[in-house]
């Protein structure tokens, strides 16, 4: 049961995120007037607090939260600091068939999980290469957190934790690495990316790199979103015993799947994570 203690403290949250937006971008809180925002439940609308702001050449992206309710929005608003006018709106998870990649990712759904949920909502780890008009951000994890009941015959929930590249100029998709398919753990992939150029087999590389929640430290190209590497910095990893380097997939332990086991079992890391 919600608290109205809770819930006007979200509530002024939200209110002081949207001042602070405003001064930003500079285009006045109606931009936010303009937003879609109909497939969300009403009750998780409250919830949906502006956490992070990327500023790359003129324009602003800006991500929400929050995971642990019914929400499906990606990446918010790519906004012009000198138009009022929404740049783009185009990475969302679980919601609509409107273009390729969101036709491609809801392939990996199953059931009606926009009514109960999605998640995937990017409110921390946000990068910008100039030279490439790359965006990266990091999406969070599923909701409900049980594949199973948001997606009940399973699937991959594309894009659940996962590195996302959009074009910058357009917001287009332009490739994606999944970090946790079917996410049943919590195991978000917002945590920082960095932007290395690294000497791998011989020749220079431009990679993102990123340690998430769920345990393994990722180094994917950059330009084109190969897997490269992954590497346990964690101890004590007990949901997948490393990733398999020809797919780029976590090995995924028997137990892992909990709601499979018919008994419960000790999973690490937590939904805390091994970094947060």
């Amino acid at each position: 049961m919600l608290t109205n203690q809770f819930v006007n403290r979200q509530v002024k949250q939200i209110a002081a995120a949207l001042r602070i937006y405003k001064h930003l971008v500079g285009v006045g809180v109606h931009l936010f007037d303009r937003l879609d925002i109909e497939p969300i439940p009403r009750y998780a609308r409250r919830f949906l607090i502006f956490r992070e702001q990327r500023r790359e050449s003129r324009r602003i992206a800006s991500g929400v939260g929050y995971d642990a309710v019914a929400v499906r929005l990606g990446i918010l608003a790519d906004a012009s600091s000198s138009a009022t006018r929404l740049r783009n709106n185009v990475f969302r998870v679980g919601i609509g068939f409107e273009n390729d990649a969101m036709r491609r990712a809801a392939e990996t759904w199953t059931g009606e999980w926009w009514i109960v949920g999605g998640g995937g909502t990017v409110w921390d780890g946000m990068a910008y290469d100039p030279l490439l008009d790359l965006l990266y951000i990091g999406t969070g994890n599923g909701a409900p957190w049980s594949r199973d009941e948001r997606s009940p015959g399973g699937g991959d929930n594309l894009y659940l934790p996962s590195i996302v590249a959009l074009r910058g100029e357009t917001g287009e998709y332009v490739w994606h690495y999944q970090t946790t398919p079917g996410d049943d753990w919590d195991y978000t992939a917002v945590q920082p990316l960095m932007l290395l150029n690294l000497t791998i087999g011989g020749r220079q590389r431009a990679v993102i790199v990123q340690a998430p929640k769920n345990g393994f430290f990722y180094v994917i190209d950059r330009t084109t979103g190969q897997f490269i590497s992954a590497q346990a910095y964690a101890d004590d990893l007990t949901w997948a015993t490393g990733v398999d380097q020809e797919t780029g997939r976590p090995i995924e332990t028997p137990e892992a799947r909990y709601g499979t086991t018919g008994r419960g079992v000790y999973l690490s890391p937590a939904p805390t994570g091994a970094h947060n």
